[in-house]
């Protein structure tokens, strides 16, 4: 816990959009930290994927997609 809190103590200075997903099947860390994170971000968005664990990537592929989707959204036509 120390550790993550370290870790997440700078977060609020980062202000370029940002999205957090988190597995909600996650056995390591519990999805509060999803939206704890997403506070601590001034511009970012939280998704908590159901069915997902830790790598969520792994479980649901189209997780990727979702991924590409927010760093490259696309053009409006």
């Amino acid at each position: 816990p120390d550790r993550l809190a370290a870790a997440g103590e700078s977060l609020g200075r980062l202000v370029c959009p940002a999205l957090v997903l988190w597995g909600d099947r996650d056995p390591y860390l519990p999805t509060e930290f999803a939206h704890d994170y997403a506070r601590a971000l001034p511009n970012a968005e939280a998704e908590v994927l159901q069915g997902a664990g830790h790598w969520p990537w792994i479980d649901d592929p189209s997780v990727v997609d979702r991924v590409l989707g927010f760093i490259a959204p696309p053009s409006a036509a």
